[in-house]
């Protein structure tokens, strides 16, 4: 199982006024002008994951292996400040085929960087590695993943505790989920938290569920993806699970059904993005919920019309990516959303993807990077990556630390 990513073409936008709409143009810098190497020609890359390091640059993957022309990248690569390609950091990945990342975390000085690769500067590392802040692999680390194909990284989070990575898992006994040692990447034997797609049976490799997003939330991790089931408890999409072994399913259940693919914390409120569905109260593809018991907040019901994939909090508005294709107010595949109230669609911000946002950061300094397998934004083109003027809380950098 691999991970899906919908490609949705836009053949006519939704409507007669959304179409006389004005739309939001992307930022004129960067334009990565991605591509990747596929049956012996190039073509536009796809970016999956992006991420903030705390000095300010930031970190890009996804399937690509070039850029600007012809800077060579392979699927990972890494932005200045101000926004032009980072010449001394250039990792190596590769494969037996495609070489995707997915999923990348900052900590402790290092980068952790998962997806679906063999090799990285030429060590066999499958599928996760952690590296220094120059691209060399950490010293002593290897991946526990005897293979890649069974075993494709989407989602990590560092803590004191250890390297928690979700995916489409299937090593050992683990399916799903997994901790690894920090300092080794080695497989913890104590830690053990199966997923499985349906409520009944045991867990595995055959009915194991994917883990897509997590987060790290005081003690617990929040795990999003596609299962029914979590260390032996009903929990569809979503789960609250204790970082401490053995593991303990919290009393957390945000009662959707389907997929959910997209987190976002804002201290005791959790917004969930994916394609799911609720029935009481009846709020689909995208909610706000008690990050402690997963109760919704019916009066936030922002309406997307497909899954989201993306959500991305920047002061008291949330931005969302996805498939969707939204009649006005508001623009294709890429929404701005009012944190108050009942969560009203800013039409003033209508950036028009002609297909799906999959990963969306912030600078920090006035600029939403958007990221996913689209080739235009507004019209103008832009290969999988563009950035958005935006109204933006400042950051103040300083060493490793940033305070925001």
């Amino acid at each position: 199982m691999q991970r899906r990513v919908f490609v949705f073409i836009l053949a006519m936008l939704c409507s007669a006024s959304f179409s006389a709409q004005a739309q939001t143009p992307p930022a004129s810098t960067p334009d990565l002008r991605l591509e990747a190497f596929v049956s012996g020609v190039w073509e536009p890359g796809q970016v999956y994951v992006t991420l903030r390091q705390p000095d300010g640059r930031m970190l890009i993957g996804g399937r690509f292996g070039r850029a600007d022309g012809g800077i060579a990248r392979s699927a990972l690569l890494r932005l200045n400040r101000d926004g032009s390609i980072d010449t001394g950091f250039a990792p190596l990945l590769a494969g037996l085929s495609t070489v995707n990342v997915y999923s990348l975390a900052v900590h402790g000085g290092a980068i952790y960087v998962g997806g679906f690769f063999e090799t990285v500067n030429g060590v066999t590392m499958r599928s996760i590695v952690r590296l220094r802040m120059d691209g060399s692999i950490e010293p002593g680390w290897n991946s526990p993943f005897s293979s890649a194909a069974a075993n494709q990284v989407q989602s990590i989070a560092v803590t004191t505790s250890g390297v928690y990575v979700g995916g489409d898992i299937n090593e050992q006994d683990r399916y799903g989920l997994a901790r690894l040692a920090t300092a080794s990447g080695a497989l913890d034997p104590a830690w053990i938290a199966q997923t499985q797609f349906g409520v009944t049976g045991t867990p595995n490799g055959g009915n194991r569920g994917e883990v897509t997003a997590m987060i790290a939330d005081a003690d617990d991790l929040i795990v999003a993806g596609q299962f029914g089931q979590v260390a032996g408890v009903a929990r569809t999409g979503i789960a609250r699970i204790s970082q401490g072994a053995p593991v303990s399913v919290r009393a957390f259940d945000a009662q959707v059904s389907g997929r959910v693919d997209a987190l976002q914390a804002s201290g005791t409120q959790l917004y969930i993005g994916g394609n799911f569905f609720r029935s009481n109260p009846a709020i689909n593809y995208l909610n706000r919920i008690d990050a402690v018991s997963g109760a919704v907040d019916a009066g936030w019901a922002p309406n997307t019309t497909g899954s989201v994939d993306a959500l991305r909090l920047i002061g008291d508005r949330l931005y969302v990516g996805g498939s969707f294709t939204n009649q006005p107010p508001g623009g294709a595949r890429l929404l701005r959303i009012a944190t108050s109230g009942n969560g009203a669609i800013d039409g003033t911000f209508n950036p028009g993807a002609n297909n799906t946002v999959l990963t969306l950061a912030d600078t920090c300094r006035g600029n939403l990077l958007a990221g996913g397998t689209f080739t235009q934004m507004s019209g103008l083109a832009r290969n999988a990556f563009a950035a958005f003027p935006v109204p933006q809380i400042d950051c103040i950098f300083h060493g490793d630390f940033e305070v925001q």
